[in-house]
C-alpha cells in the first residue's frame, strides 16, 4: 500500500513499463475521490510515476478504495436517529427525516374561553399573549389575559388595512403582521405589516402605531381565478427565524403545505417554495421555539371521515428545511370537542398556547377557547441527569425513575402526572421547601408528562419509568 509521508500520499515506481490507459483508473479513483480530504489527505501532491510491475496498479487500487471506505464510515450511517420512531436505527449518526412514529393521541388543556370570537393568530412577546382577528375585522392588535380569556388592551396599526390577517409572528425586535389569507386564490396584495415589538408592548390602550410594509407574491402561481376549496396559494401560518419569515401555505386541494421563504426588509418580493410536507390537513398556523430547534404547524381536515385537528412537531432538521428531520402528526381530537384551531405559540421551548375560534355546526357551537399544550414527551433526547433537576422553582429526581419520585418546590402547589394522551394517572399536593416522595410502583413503564403548578406558573416536564 503507499506509504504516507508528511501528511502526503506517495506513489514510488522507477521503471515505465505500463501505458497512461493502464494507470489512469487505480490513480483516477485514488486522486480525484475528494472525501479523502477528510482525512487530511493533500491530493495535490498524487503524481502518476510509471510502474515497475503487474501489481502495483492492482496495490494501488485497492489502498484507495480502503481509503474510500474509511472516509465514507467518517461520514457516518444515515437513517432514523430518534428513538421514540417505529424505525429508529442506532447505527444511524445522521437523521436523514426518515422516521415514522405511531399513531399519537393528544389531549388539549383548556386554560380559558376567549372574548374573541374570530381569533387568528397568536404571539407570546415580553410575556404578554397578543391575537387578532382574521378577515375583515379592526386594523387592531389585542393583548388578552391567559387566564381569563379578557381582552386587556387594543392597539390601531393606523396605516393598515385587515384584508385577511391570519398570523402572528416575531424576531424579538419587530412583529409582523401576516395578512395573506387568500380563500380563492385571487389576491394580488399579499403583505405583511412590519412594527416594533417595543413600541407594541409599551403602548396604552387605544394607542395607533405605524408599521411597514412586506408585500409579496408567489412566483409559482400563474392564475388567479375563483377557486374557492381548490386553491393552492391560501395562506395561515408563517414564524420568523433567522433574517427570514417562513410562510407555509393552506393547499385545500392537496391537504398539504409548502414552505416558501420572504426577506424581513419592507420592499416587494416574488416568492418561490423551498420545501412541501404532505400534511393530511390544512394548515392555519405555525411557530417556532425559542432556540429555534422545534416547530409546529397546526391545522384541521374538514372531510366527513376526518373531522379533526392536527399538529405536526418537526425537530432535529436542517438550517431553513424545516421537513428534512423528524415530522410528527398529533391528533387533538374531534373540532366538535375543542373549536375551530387557528392559532399556535411558543412561550417554552416545549409549552405553548393554541386557540380556536368560535365553530359553529347547529345545533352544536363550540366556544372560542383557549388551550394549552406540551412537546415535552416527544423531544427526541430524553432526561438523563442524575440527581436533582428541574427550573428554578421546582426539583425532581431521579429520571428515569423507577418505584419512587422525589418532588420539592419553594412555593406551594401540586403535581400531576399525564400519560401521552393527556389522562392524569397521579397527583399530589407540594409545600413550601418541603421533600414530597411519590410511590409509582403501580404504574406501568413508558414515558409520562409530570405537570407541576402553584398560583403564578405552570410548567411540565418530560419523566420516564423503566
Amino acid at each position: 500500500m503507499p506509504p504516507f509521508h508528511q501528511g502526503r500520499l506517495s506513489f514510488m515506481g522507477k521503471n515505465a513499463k505500463f501505458g497512461v490507459t493502464s494507470f489512469a483508473i487505480p490513480f483516477t479513483i485514488c486522486c480525484s475521490y475528494m472525501p479523502l480530504r477528510l482525512v487530511g489527505v493533500n491530493m495535490s501532491h498524487c503524481k502518476p510515476n510509471l510502474l515497475s510491475s503487474m501489481n502495483k496498479p492492482i496495490i494501488l487500487a485497492a489502498g484507495c478504495l480502503l481509503l474510500m471506505l474509511m472516509c465514507m464510515r467518517l461520514q457516518g450511517q444515515t437513517g432514523c436517529t430518534d428513538p421514540q420512531a417505529g424505525n429508529y436505527d442506532p447505527q444511524a449518526v445522521q437523521n436523514d427525516g426518515s422516521c415514522t412514529y405511531p399513531f399519537t393521541q393528544y389531549q388539549l388543556s383548556t386554560e380559558a374561553r376567549l372574548a374573541l370570537k374570530e381569533n387568528s393568530g397568536l404571539l407570546w412577546a415580553g410575556e404578554q399573549l397578543w391575537t387578532q382577528l382574521d378577515s375583515g375585522g379592526p386594523n387592531e392588535l389585542y393583548q388578552i389575559n391567559p387566564e381569563t380569556g379578557a381582552v386587556v388592551k387594543r392597539v390601531v396599526i393606523a396605516n393598515a388595512e385587515n384584508v385577511d390577517w391570519e398570523d402572528l409572528a416575531s424576531d424579538g425586535e419587530y412583529v409582523y403582521v401576516g395578512d395573506f389569507g387568500n380563500n380563492q386564490g385571487t389576491r394580488t396584495d399579499l403583505a405583511v405589516y412590519k412594527l416594533s415589538m417595543a413600541g407594541l408592548l409599551a403602548a396604552a390602550d387605544g394607542d395607533s402605531l405605524q408599521a411597514d410594509l412586506i408585500a409579496f407574491s408567489y412566483k409559482d402561481q400563474n392564475s388567479f381565478e375563483p377557486q374557492q376549496g381548490q386553491t393552492a396559494y391560501d395562506c395561515e401560518a408563517f414564524f420568523a427565524h433567522g433574517d427570514s419569515l417562513h410562510v407555509f401555505t393552506k393547499n385545500w386541494a392537496q391537504n398539504a403545505t409548502s414552505h416558501y421563504v420572504l426577506p424581513t426588509q419592507p420592499g416587494v418580493y416574488e416568492i418561490e417554495a423551498v420545501e412541501q410536507l404532505q400534511t393530511g390537513m390544512l394548515v392555519t398556523a405555525a411557530d417556532i421555539n425559542p432556540a429555534g430547534k422545534e416547530a409546529v404547524l397546526i391545522g384541521y381536515n374538514l372531510s366527513f371521515t376526518d373531522f379533526n385537528a392536527y399538529m405536526w412537531v418537526l425537530s432535529d432538521f436542517q438550517p431553513g428545511r424545516f421537513f428534512s428531520g423528524n415530522k410528527r402528526k398529533i391528533s387533538l381530537g374531534s373540532l366538535l370537542s375543542n373549536g375551530q384551531i387557528e392559532a399556535v405559540a411558543y412561550k417554552t421551548k416545549d409549552e405553548g398556547y393554541i386557540s380556536a375560534e368560535e365553530l359553529s355546526q347547529p345545533p352544536i357551537t363550540i366556544p372560542a377557547s383557549l388551550y394549552t399544550f406540551s412537546t415535552a414527551a416527544w423531544q427526541s433526547e430524553p432526561t438523563s441527569i442524575a440527581g436533582p433537576h428541574g427550573n428554578e422553582l421546582f426539583a425532581f429526581y431521579p429520571n428515569p425513575a423507577t418505584d419512587v419520585l422525589y418532588l420539592t418546590a419553594r412555593r406551594a402547589g401540586r403535581y400531576e402526572l399525564l400519560n401521552l394522551i393527556g389522562q392524569q394517572v397521579l397527583q399530589g399536593n407540594l409545600l413550601p421547601d418541603v421533600q414530597q416522595r411519590q410511590d409509582l410502583r403501580q404504574l406501568r413503564r413508558g414515558v409520562y408528562l409530570l405537570r407541576i403548578q402553584d398560583g403564578h406558573a405552570s410548567h411540565t416536564f418530560r419523566l420516564i419509568l423503566k
